[in-house]
């Protein structure tokens, strides 16, 4: 199974997925999308990725701002939910960060919110960095999300 593979023990998220979002917040979401744009050859143009999507928290405020918005997450109840958030507004896939399942220099930007702890092992993190790097066009941006100062004193480091 691909959890057991690429990270370390999850919460049980297919549990979850439906009482997500009364618990996650979108921390820097706004300057996450400026980072986006700026990736991006213009205003509503370019292609985005999200890397452990989740239920598309981020997405949604995403939405509608770019040519294509795509989102992966290992776990397909949070992807389902995530479909049912964002319609036909982005295209998402199930699978691991270490094997995203779509061609080279493909997305003008990617980023990822509060999931590299996730991904295991340094060498599983190397996996995903190259993984990210080879679906980046080139001058592509990558945008990594990981703390905010509200999680510091709960030890979200």
């Amino acid at each position: 199974m691909a959890e057991e593979k690429f990270g370390r023990e999850f919460e049980d998220y297919d549990s979850s997925a439906q009482v997500y979002d009364n618990y996650r917040q979108t921390p820097g979401k706004d300057q996450i999308l400026a980072a986006l744009q700026s990736a991006c050859p213009g205003e509503g143009k370019g292609a985005v990725l999200e890397v452990g999507c989740g239920t598309g928290n981020y997405m949604v405020h995403f939405a509608g701002k770019f040519e294509r918005l795509a989102g992966i997450d290992l776990n397909g109840a949070m992807v389902e939910k995530a479909k049912v958030k964002l319609g036909d507004q982005a295209e998402f896939k199930v699978g691991p960060a270490q094997s995203l399942p779509w061609e080279d220099n493909t997305f003008d930007a990617v980023y990822g919110c509060q999931t590299i702890h996730h991904y295991g092992e340094d060498a599983n993190r190397i996996v995903f960095f190259q993984e990210v790097a080879r679906v980046l066009k080139p001058g592509g941006k990558f945008v990594l999300n990981y703390t905010e100062p509200s999680q510091l004193p709960f030890n979200w480091t």
